[in-house]
């Protein structure tokens, strides 16, 4: 089994910024290609800012390129550049828009699982089907078959509208994939909001740019909000650790995670972790690994299903819960258990049906 890739919960986005400080911040996505080519407009040199970034060493750095037009759509080539100027990576991210060919993206995305057969591929373009199909060009279910994430970019007011809604085709549109949003502070006063879902419900949250001057504001802000963010419950894995995980015996800390000053915990988004099916329920509608309702935690996690998935008895259940609460019930009253149980029998009699 291969070990977990995580996404780090917070991040910039950077285009010519050199290495400097990100307080507070897990990572840079830095770009380090464009198309087939490692430089850009004005000759700069994307391929050589990445290396720079890259030996830097302070800040864990994660590759993107942009595909298709206005530079190359040759999947193959564009594919081999990235790789000779970012090899053995864990992760990388593709702008996709503009009209790149369907059969291109393919021939891209299976170059680089031949490249980097253990990485993890992400795509970035506009965060709905509609958006990205009517402005951008973009094949929508090819990249959404092709890579294994995706980072929307919730860039405005009414995109931010898109992703809040219960029922948001923002996730709804990935097919069940995992998804890291990204926000624009500089566009959205209320880029906050956005971040927040992002940080609660999926693998995370990044920001652009690092080449804004507003990015000493906001890199704080965003810093904060994931502070801010509940630490998940620790699911019970019988004093085994998951794959890739550095955690010590008896440690309750999360694969994935790093400790923060003063004890507190930052998860990083594991892309398989969030593409799962979520919480498996027993036949009492326990969640597994000793988790109760009693646990925000699950709580959350029923949220990120019904947002992920879809799913009519977790909409069933997310409802009961939503309810309980604004009727000033607690989490842990044993009434609120009984109504969830119910229910789940009514959904999966339902869904028998």
């Amino acid at each position: 089994m291969s070990a977990l890739v995580s996404l780090p919960t917070t991040a910039a986005w950077v285009w010519h910024t050199g290495p400097r400080p990100v307080p507070g911040l897990d990572a840079v996505f830095v770009r380090c290609a464009n198309g087939a080519s490692g430089a850009g407009s004005g000759n700069f040199d994307f391929a050589r800012n990445w290396r720079r970034w890259k030996a830097d060493g302070r800040t864990r750095v994660i590759p993107w390129t942009w595909f298709g037009p206005p530079s190359s759509s040759n999947g193959s080539a564009c594919a081999d550049v990235l790789h000779q100027i970012a090899p053995g990576e864990p992760v990388y991210i593709v702008d996709i828009q503009y009209d790149p060919p369907a059969d291109q993206v393919v021939t891209f995305a299976r170059r680089m699982r031949k490249l980097e057969p253990s990485a993890k591929l992400g795509f970035t373009s506009y965060p709905t089907r509609a958006e990205a199909e009517g402005r951008g060009g973009v094949p929508w279910d090819t990249c959404v078959d092709a890579f294994d994430f995706g980072l929307p970019q919730v860039y405005n007011a009414r995109q931010r509208a898109s992703l809040l809604k219960m029922n948001s085709p923002v996730v709804a549109d990935m097919g069940g994939k995992p998804i890291h949003v990204a926000v624009f502070p500089d566009a959205d006063a209320g880029w906050a909001e956005s971040a927040q879902l992002g940080l609660l419900r999926h693998l995370g949250t990044s920001a652009w740019s690092l080449d804004q001057s507003s990015f000493v504001r906001w890199c704080g802000q965003l810093a904060g909000l994931a502070e801010d963010r509940p630490a998940p419950d620790t699911r019970a894995t019988g004093g085994a650790q998951s794959p890739g995980s550095t955690q010590s015996p008896g440690s309750t800390q999360s694969p994935g995670s790093t400790r923060r000053p003063g004890g507190t915990r930052r998860p990083g988004g594991s892309v398989e972790e969030v593409a799962r099916t979520g919480p498996e329920v027993d036949g009492d509608g326990a969640a597994d690994g000793g988790a109760t309702l009693a646990d925000p935690g699950t709580v959350a996690r029923a949220r990120a299903l019904v947002d992920a998935r879809g799913d009519q008895i977790a909409a069933r259940v997310l409802a009961v819960v939503e309810q309980h609460v604004v009727d000033g019930g607690s989490l842990a009253d044993e009434r609120l258990v009984a109504a969830v149980k119910r229910a789940l029998r009514e959904g999966l009699g339902a869904e028998g049906a």
